[in-house]
C-alpha cells in the first residue's frame, strides 16, 4: 500500500478542485452578468439623460421663440419713420434679462443696419451686419437658427432671430439672440443645471455634426468639426450604443432637439461604468476565501473519515469474505460516507449560493438609502405588467436638490436622500416598493392601487415632508407625477414617462405639488 496515493488524499484533490472551480467560475459568470447589467443601465440612463436634456432644451427654446415673436409684434411701432433708438435699446436690454439665455440681443433693419443692441455690446449699434449670421437672417425673413460661426466681435457664435413686420406685413427688419459657444449661455444655463458627476459627459451637436457646447471648453475653440462618429448615424431622434475605440471604449446615449436640429450627446467611459462591478465581485471573492478555506479543512477531516471505514473493508476483502459476511451487512460504510460527502460538498455549494445571493442583493440596492435601485425597479415592473397587475407608480424629485448640494455639501446632500429614504418607508405599506431612480429622483410602486389612491399617498407624503425638519434644519419639498397601470400606458417605459411628464407639469406650476397623469384619448 505505501508509495500508493491515498484515498483520503484524492478525495480531498477531487473536493478541492470543485470548491476553486465553483468559486472561480461564479465569480466570473457573477462578473460578466453585471458587466453586462451595467452596460444596459447606463446605456439606458445615457439615452434617458440625453431625452430629457434634449426636451428641457426644446421647451427652453420654444420659450425663447414665443418671447422673440411676442416682442416682434411690437418693434416695428419703433422702427417705421423716425426710429427710436433709446426705445429700441430698451427694448434688447429687456428681452436679454427677460430670457437670460442669451449673451447679446440685436434689433437690425431688413438692410442690416444695426438699429440697437443690449447694454452688454452698444459697440453694435449703428454696425452694419457683414456674418454669416445675420445675412441668412436677412435673407430667411422668418424665424432662423444659424449654424456656428465667427462673429464681429470675434467670437464664434450662433445667432437665433425672429422677423419683424410693420401692418403691411412687408419684411422690416429682425430681432436676434447672439449666444456664444464659449461663454455662459442658454446651454450652460440648461446642461451644466442637470450636469451630474459620474464620470459622464455631455456634447451638443449641431446641424453638421460641430460641437456648439462641451463642458471641455478647448473642443469649442478648436472648432471641432466632428465629435466621436458622424452626424448622420446617430439617426433623428434617440438611442444609444457602445464606442470601441482604440484608446477608450465609451457608453454614448443621444437625443435629438427638434426645435433646432442638434443632437444631445452623453458619453461614459466603459471602463468607469464596470467600477462597482469589479468591486462587488472583489469584495464577494475575498469575502468568500475564507470559507473556502474552512471548507477545505473540512473535507480534508472529512476525507480521513471517509477512508478509515473504507481501508477495514478492504482488509476485510484481503482475508476471509465468509469470516466477515456480517461485518459487511453491518458496515454499509459505502453508502453512508458517499451520502455525507455529498451533503458536505453541498453545504460548500450552499456557500456558494449565499454569496451570489449577497451578491444579487447588493446590485439591486441602492447602497446610499438601501432603496431598490433602478435594475431591480425594472425587474418589478416587468414582472407587474407581464401578469397584468394593476398598479399606480408616484415618481417624485426634490426641488431645488442642487441648491442643497451648493449650500451645504454633498455629504448633507447625501443626509437629506437618506432622510427622505427613512420617511418615505414609514408613510408606504410593507407590500409597496420605495425605489431611489437616479440622483434625487424616486419612484413608489403601488400595487393593486388606483390614481386617486396613489394622489392621496403622494399628498400625504408630500405634505410630512413638507413640515418635517430634514437635516439641513428645515423641511424639503417635493414635486410628484402620478401615473396608472393600464390606464394611462401599456409598457414600463411609457408609464414613466408618463409620470415624468407629470412630475415636470409640477415642477413648471410652482413646484411642492403633485399632478396627475391625464387619462388616454378614446378612439
Amino acid at each position: 500500500m505505501r508509495g500508493k496515493l491515498s484515498l483520503s488524499h484524492l478525495i480531498l484533490f477531487v473536493a478541492l478542485l470543485a470548491i476553486m472551480f465553483t468559486l472561480i467560475s461564479s465569480t466570473l459568470a457573477g462578473y460578466r452578468v453585471e458587466r453586462e447589467t451595467l452596460i444596459d443601465h447606463t446605456l439606458e440612463s445615457n439615452t434617458v439623460y440625453a431625452q430629457k436634456l434634449a426636451s428641457t432644451t426644446d421647451v427652453h427654446v420654444n420659450s425663447m421663440i414665443h418671447t422673440f415673436r411676442e416682442a416682434a409684434g411690437h418693434l416695428d411701432k419703433l422702427m417705421i419713420e423716425d426710429v427710436n433708438h433709446k426705445e429700441l435699446n430698451r427694448e434688447a436690454d429687456r428681452l436679454l434679462n427677460q430670457t437670460r439665455s442669451f449673451n447679446a440681443v440685436v434689433i437690425s433693419s431688413a438692410e442690416g443696419n444695426i438699429l440697437a443692441s443690449s447694454s452688454v455690446r452698444p459697440d453694435l449699434q449703428g454696425n452694419i451686419i457683414d456674418s454669416p449670421g445675420g445675412k441668412g437672417a436677412i435673407n430667411a425673413r422668418s424665424l432662423y437658427i444659424s449654424d456656428p460661426y465667427v462673429g464681429m466681435t470675434g467670437r464664434t457664435m450662433m445667432l437665433l432671430t425672429y422677423p419683424i413686420f410693420d401692418h403691411n406685413r412687408d419684411y422690416i427688419g429682425f430681432v436676434g439672440g447672439a449666444i456664444y459657444l464659449t461663454e455662459e449661455n442658454m446651454l450652460t444655463d440648461i446642461l451644466e443645471e442637470h450636469f451630474y458627476e459620474d464620470g459622464s459627459a455631455v456634447f451638443v451637436l449641431d446641424r453638421e455634426g460641430k460641437i456648439v457646447y462641451s463642458q471641455e471648453k478647448e473642443l469649442l475653440s478648436e472648432n471641432n468639426e466632428n465629435y466621436l462618429v458622424d452626424k448622420e448615424e446617430l439617426g433623428d431622434s434617440s438611442g444609444a450604443y457602445v464606442l470601441e475605440n482604440e484608446t477608450e471604449d465609451s457608453i454614448v446615449g443621444y437625443a435629438s432637439v427638434l426645435s433646432l436640429g442638434w443632437t444631445v450627446v452623453v458619453e461614459k467611459p466603459l471602463e468607469e461604468a464596470l467600477v462597482s462591478a469589479r468591486k462587488i465581485v472583489k469584495e464577494v471573492f475575498l469575502f468568500s476565501l475564507p470559507l473556502t478555506f474552512l471548507s477545505i479543512i473540512l473535507v480534508y477531516a472529512i476525507s480521513f473519515l471517509i477512508s478509515t471505514p473504507l481501508r477495514k473493508i478492504a482488509y476485510f476483502t484481503e482475508t476471509s469474505a465468509s469470516e466477515n459476511e456480517n461485518r459487511f451487512d453491518d458496515i454499509h460504510a459505502w453508502y453512508y460516507e458517499a451520502i455525507q460527502l455529498k451533503n458536505t460538498l453541498a453545504s460548500s455549494f450552499d456557500l456558494m449560493h449565499n454569496r451570489s445571493k449577497l451578491y444579487l442583493q447588493q446590485s439591486t440596492t441602492d447602497a446610499l438609502t438601501q432603496l431598490v435601485n433602478r435594475r431591480g425597479l425594472d425587474v418589478i415592473i416587468e414582472q407587474w405588467i407581464k401578469e397584468k397587475e394593476k398598479f399606480s407608480i408616484i415618481l417624485f424629485d426634490i426641488d431645488h436638490f442642487k441648491r442643497v448640494n451648493d449650500e451645504y455639501g454633498h455629504i448633507k446632500g447625501d443626509e437629506v436622500l437618506q432622510f427622505l429614504s427613512r420617511l418615505l418607508q414609514d408613510v408606504v405599506h410593507e407590500k409597496d416598493v420605495c425605489s431611489r431612480y437616479g440622483g434625487e429622483e424616486f419612484i413608489i410602486l403601488l400595487p393593486d392601487i388606483d390614481t386617486d389612491e396613489a394622489f392621496l399617498i403622494a399628498e400625504k407624503f408630500r405634505y410630512i415632508l413638507s413640515t418635517t425638519n430634514s437635516p439641513i434644519g428645515r423641511p424639503i419639498t417635493v414635486s410628484s407625477g402620478v401615473a396608472t397601470f393600464p390606464q394611462h400606458a401599456a409598457s414600463a417605459l411609457a408609464l414613466i414617462d408618463k409620470a415624468d411628464e407629470s412630475l415636470y407639469e409640477a415642477k413648471a406650476s410652482g413646484r411642492n405639488q403633485t399632478i396627475v397623469t391625464k387619462a388616454k384619448q378614446s378612439g
